[in-house]
């Protein structure tokens, strides 16, 4: 079966699923298991779910930053691939760009679709898009691998306090798009059209930019700093393979699951990586190297997939949405949010065994 991240940690808790821990004739440590992924598919020391080269919407939901390279030049920014090349790619960088890329184009003193803005995305993806690139996380894992709230982390502060900055008081954000998918119909129209410098999107949804004339560029999203050691990329929702409890003959799905992983690692991804994304999906050899820097550092976070639903659109895109700032808001929900969690990993250890 193949299981959406939400659901998969559910099918665990509800004793639904074999772990990869359980399975014989697999081994997570061949290269076409996903090795920067999976360790992030752990709880409590185990690989209930994991990811491969197989699984290609870990490909499809990768974020990363197109950029309009009309506009770019019209308003005479600095080489973005050389920044990101040089290490100095950095959200106020972009801060930078996007005010300047801000215009009101009919002079009405109202911002709407007519005007021109420096970022486009959902409300969904803005902050855990830039707590991931700049080197923080909703959630992590302790000592123990148990999930842990980090939502009183400094870093995770000052980076929430950052992007309501440069997003709402520089009013570089279209808060007012109509919401349709992960990456709004809307904002891929506007960005066509010259209303954007950055669209924040997944490579689901480059493809959607392929009749654009206007030519794009594709970098990662920034770091917090140039101190900051590497840029990391979001990977936002996964889809697992797992082997049903119910499965007659685990052991033939297990030997099974090893061959496709194997052979679309050998002929998939080469097809998709270096020839879709890399020679259709792109406009310039800059954003071919750019693809590599944003896949060889893939993150996921907890809180921005397995438990999306409670934290990241239960909790954070409606304070982003709202413009609500409030830690207080955090602070509430943080005790409810961690009943939830660990009622689910109570059920799994009553399901099998601590």
């Amino acid at each position: 079966m193949n299981v959406r991240c939400i659901e998969s940690i559910s099918a665990w808790a509800d004793g639904c699923l074999i772990m990869y821990d359980d399975l014989n004739y697999i081994n997570l440590d061949k290269g076409y298991w996903a090795q920067d992924i999976n360790p992030y598919l752990t709880l409590m020391d185990r690989q209930y779910i994991a990811v491969g080269a197989a699984d290609i919407n870990v490909y499809d939901f990768t974020f990363a930053l197109l950029f309009n390279k009309e506009l770019h030049k019209d308003l005479g920014l600095e080489n973005i691939y050389d920044l990101v090349t040089e290490g100095k790619w950095t959200i106020d960088k972009m801060d930078q760009m996007m005010q300047l890329a801000n215009y009101e184009v009919n002079g009405d003193d109202k911002r709407d679709s007519n005007d021109r803005y420096g970022y486009l995305a959902d409300a969904r993806m803005v902050l855990p898009a830039f707590w991931i690139s700049c080197g923080t996380l909703e959630v992590y894992k302790d000592d123990n691998d148990l999930p842990q709230l980090n939502f009183e982390d400094e870093k995770f502060i000052d980076v929430m306090n950052k992007v309501f900055q440069i997003m709402w008081d520089n009013e570089s954000w279209f808060s007012k798009y109509t919401g349709d998918y992960d990456v709004p119909s809307q904002c891929i129209t506007m960005f066509s059209e010259g209303r954007g410098l950055f669209l924040d999107s997944s490579f689901r949804f480059v493809e959607n930019l392929r009749n654009m004339e206007t030519p794009f560029g594709i970098v990662p999203h920034p770091k917090w700093n140039e101190e900051q050691k590497q840029y990391y990329a979001r990977v936002s929702y996964f889809y697992s393979l797992i082997v049903p409890l119910t499965c007659p003959d685990p052991d033939l799905s297990a030997v099974l699951l090893e061959v496709l992983q194997y052979y679309s690692a050998k002929k998939v991804i080469p097809a998709y990586y270096d020839q879709v994304l890399k020679y259709k999906l792109t406009r310039d050899e800059e954003s071919v190297a750019m693809l590599d820097i944003i896949f060889t550092h893939r993150v996921v976070d907890l809180g921005d997939t397995t438990y999306c639903d409670v934290i990241r659109d239960g909790l954070f895109a409606d304070m982003f949405a709202s413009n609500n700032r409030n830690m207080s808001t955090v602070q509430k929900s943080m005790r409810s949010i961690e009943r939830k969690i660990n009622k689910q990993l109570e059920k799994v250890i009553e399901e099998y065994g601590g």
